[in-house]
């Protein structure tokens, strides 16, 4: 097998190329890629994914807030419980008869 011209080859065919992309002008190119997507069918599959609109979402927090209290309750005792243990912890082991320095006195296990 003889590759003595395929750097060469190699070499003129990433030159064309480069010069394609530079002969491209941005606009064509994305509404070659508008068109594309469109053809595909992939921006209709984008707009259906995108289910959350932004625009709605301060509304829908509130509304979502409103109609499920208990369970934003939990969400915020299992994030302080996430994020700041050591306040769960706390509680817990006092209850239970530790304090700073181990077990406290006249506590028994």
């Amino acid at each position: 097998m003889d590759l003595s011209g395929a750097s060469e080859w190699i070499h003129t065919t990433a030159a064309d190329v480069q010069r394609a992309i530079d002969g491209l002008d941005k606009n064509d190119f994305e509404k070659w890629v508008k068109r594309i997507c469109e053809g595909i069918g992939l921006q209709a599959l984008l707009d259906d994914l995108q289910a959350v609109k932004l625009e709605k979402l301060p509304a829908d927090i509130i509304h979502y807030i409103q109609d499920h209290p208990s369970q934003i309750v939990f969400y915020v005792a299992m994030g302080i419980v996430f994020f700041a243990p050591i306040v769960f912890y706390g509680l817990i082991l006092s209850a239970a008869g530790f304090g700073a320095a181990g077990v406290g006195a006249g506590t028994s296990y």
